[in-house]
């Protein structure tokens, strides 16, 4: 475990290095959070069914993501160390994670990727995960979007109090959905499951829907939703008798079907005090229910915390971070003018021109004003300036002026509101 970390955290270092002359973005972010669980399934990192770890506990981690695109290439990778203190016990666990995503632009509105990730955790038992799974992305609009994957998956537990020790391989797949209605709602839908029940999937499938809201300081308060279902076998017997004839009749087996259905509710709530740091707290209860059992079982993770992150980026900023000014011109056309003084070329990326990654070039009206103007209807829409130099591209950085959202690849994306 200890060689994984290192080999994990050195990558996450170098890696800008090795791609200076690309578009290189990093973020590091640090979290730190205290909370109480009644069940360790319920936390995020060591999902594992045990009712009995009711305990208040602390968690710090640490992750790196660094991001890499040239034309219609994007590689994401991230990485990170999580410890976790159990109050109640005196138990630490500890892990750490890795995940790399690449994705190729197929066309205007499909992507095709490959994902693929790992993760080891120990405390009271280890447990591994190991995963790849290839993809494609279908962007019905701008606002919208619906992803298929499927791969195999590998995971192994052992506890370390006696010899118990389990490895499994299997063929999994999800569906993701994410649309945005309007400029601040937010809405996900998932369902994962195993390959060879996707005919069937009330034997196995776990599914997860989200609404979000975004307010224009950056909050943002979401309500999850979720549902397990797994269906087992259980043997049924009448257990025979004593009467005449001598022992009784012959014991009757029947192989009956169960189901083990779980639900989940929680909420969460984000609050940005500055660009690098933010409060952010949970509350999620959960609701098990056996058809074999006569009643149902409840449990419950309250937590709240602090993360400091900021971004690291390759490449020059002589020119300083850029405050876009938009102005209407007509009903359906908007007027960008940039101030950046450091010489190249301007492209604007966006929702205008469905991210094509060619860009709409900005004219460069003076030494250090670039303009554009683009049509627009009324909506919500999120854009890059692309800063080109040579063969060197990078986008370049907006200022403290500019309301932004996370791009979800570590950087950030600026908001247009056209109403």
């Amino acid at each position: 475990m200890r060689t994984y970390s290192k080999i994990l955290f050195l990558f996450l270092m170098l890696s800008p290095g090795m791609m200076h002359a690309q578009n290189w973005q990093t973020a590091v972010s640090l979290d730190s959070r205290i909370g109480y669980s009644s069940n360790t399934y319920l936390n995020p990192f060591f999902s594992v069914w045990d009712p009995t770890m009711q305990s208040g506990y602390g968690l710090v981690s640490v992750f790196g993501q660094g991001f890499w695109n040239q034309n219609d290439n994007a590689l994401e990778i991230t990485g990170g160390l999580v410890a976790e203190p159990f109050f109640n016990d005196n138990t630490v666990w500890r892990g750490g994670l890795g995940l790399l995503n690449y994705r190729r632009r197929v066309t205007s509105s499909f992507t095709a990727g490959m994902e693929a990730g790992g993760s080891y955790f120990t405390g009271l038992h280890s447990s591994g995960t190991a995963w790849a799974q290839p993809y494609i992305t279908w962007f019905v609009s701008p606002f919208t979007s619906l992803r298929v994957k499927a791969g195999t998956s590998i995971q192994s537990f052992q506890n370390l109090s006696d010899t118990t020790n389990i490895r499994r391989r299997s063929g999994v797949y999800g569906v993701e959905f994410e649309t945005w209605p309007g400029y601040h709602w937010q809405i996900k839908a998932a369902a994962y499951g195993a390959l060879d029940k996707i005919t069937t999937p009330r034997e196995q499938i776990r599914s997860l829907f989200s609404v979000g809201y975004l307010f224009l300081n950056g909050t943002k308060i979401t309500l999850r939703l979720g549902f397990e279902q797994y269906q087992f076998q259980f043997i049924n017997s009448d257990g025979g008798g004593s009467g005449s004839p001598p022992g009784g009749p012959p014991t009757r087996d029947e192989t009956l079907q169960g189901n083990d259905q779980i639900f989940r509710l929680g909420i969460t709530g984000r609050y940005p005090i500055n660009r690098s740091l933010s409060l952010f707290s949970s509350v999620e209860g959960l609701q098990r229910t056996i058809s074999t059992a006569a009643e149902s079982t409840h449990d419950y993770k309250v937590s709240a915390g602090i993360r400091f992150s900021f971004h690291l980026k390759t490449g020059s900023r002589k020119g300083g971070v850029i405050t876009p000014e938009w102005n209407k011109r007509t009903k359906q056309r908007m007027v960008l003018r940039v101030k950046y003084s450091g010489g190249g070329r301007l492209y604007l990326v966006g929702d205008f021109n469905n991210w094509d990654r060619t860009g709409i070039p900005l004219r460069q009206q003076s030494k250090n004003t670039y303009t554009g103007e683009v049509a627009v209807s009324v909506g919500a829409y999120e854009y890059k300036i692309l800063h080109v130099e040579g063969t060197t591209e990078e986008w370049l950085p907006f200022s403290n002026d500019i309301y932004t959202v996370d791009d979800g690849f570590g950087g950030e994306n600026a908001m247009l509101l056209v109403k």
